[in-house]
C-alpha cells in the first residue's frame, strides 16, 4: 500500500489568504531512487523594496498550511549573480538594521528579531541571500 501511494504525485498545499505570492515548495526525497520521504514546505513572497532606503511594511497572511514543522520567516536578497556569497568580511561592514516578527491574529508576538544586517546569518538558495535567526523566527503555523 505505501508503495502504490508513493507513486501518486504530491498533493498541492493550499495557499494561505493574504498578501504575497505562495509558492508550494514541497518536493519528495529519494533513496536509490525511490521515493521514500514527502517534504513539506512553501515560501510567501512580499513586494520587493529598496535596501538603500528606510522601509516599514506590515503584511498580512492568515491560514498558513501545516507542513508538520517548524516554519520560519526570513528576508530574501534577491542576488542571481552570487555577488555577497562568501562576502562575509564586506557583510561585517554593513550598518543597516532589519527588524522582522510574526504576530498573531491576537496581536500577540510569537517571534522577533531586530539586528544589524551584518549580525544576521546569511544563506544562499535558490538564486537570493537570505538573512535569517533560526532560533528566532521559527514558529509553527496555528490551525484556525
Amino acid at each position: 500500500m505505501t508503495v502504490g501511494y508513493r507513486c501518486l504525485p504530491l498533493t498541492h498545499l493550499p495557499a494561505p489568504e493574504g498578501d504575497g505570492e505562495f509558492t508550494d515548495l514541497s518536493w519528495r526525497a529519494r533513496v536509490c531512487g525511490v521515493p521514500v520521504i514527502d517534504v513539506r514546505g512553501f515560501a510567501v513572497s512580499m513586494p520587493r523594496f529598496d535596501l538603500g532606503k528606510d522601509h516599514t511594511a506590515d503584511y498580512r497572511v492568515a491560514r498558513l498550511p501545516d507542513v508538520g514543522r517548524l516554519c520560519m520567516l526570513s528576508l530574501a536578497i534577491d542576488d542571481p549573480q552570487g555577488r555577497w556569497l562568501m562576502r562575509d568580511a564586506e557583510i561585517r561592514k554593513l550598518r543597516g538594521s532589519l527588524m522582522l516578527e510574526v504576530i498573531d491574529r491576537d496581536g500577540k508576538v510569537i517571534c522577533h528579531a531586530e539586528r544589524s544586517l551584518s549580525d544576521y546569518i546569511w544563506g544562499y538558495w535558490r538564486g537570493a541571500d537570505r538573512l535569517q535567526q533560526v532560533d528566532a523566527l521559527s514558529f509553527q503555523p496555528r490551525p484556525e
